[in-house]
């Protein structure tokens, strides 16, 4: 089963995506900040990443690139998800591999993370 971390600090939010992304026949890890993101990269690897940008103790870009940049990490997709509109750009800096703004529709979300687990 492939897997997804799914970094949101938003609870409500993030329990909906993990329903969703459970009833499409994904395993779902969630984590509500970045020193969580930390620990679950550092026990097991994900198929895809679906971060948020402002997370309490860090930014979502910042560990995009944190991750792209690393040798055990590289490979694995990032989806950045954010309230933020004019992060577009800063998004494809950080090397994320795809981008949706808050509010996003059910239905491409899901379509891009099939997409993007399927080139993994």
């Amino acid at each position: 089963m492939k897997k997804i971390l799914l970094v949101e600090d938003n609870n409500d939010l993030r329990e909906m995506l993990e329903i969703l992304f459970q009833s499409h026949d994904l395993e779902v890890r969630g984590c509500p900040d970045a020193k969580c993101f930390r620990i679950e990269m550092a026990e097991d690897l994900p198929n895809l990443v679906v971060m948020d940008v402002d997370l309490p103790d860090g930014n979502g870009l910042q560990l995009c690139k944190e991750s792209k940049t690393s040798e055990i990490s590289r490979n694995i997709p990032v989806l950045i998800l954010t309230a933020q509109h004019s992060t577009r750009r800063e998004a494809m800096d950080a090397l994320a591999d795809d981008f949706m703004n808050k509010p996003f529709d059910i239905s491409v979300l899901i379509s891009k993370v099939k997409f993007l687990m399927d080139k993994v």
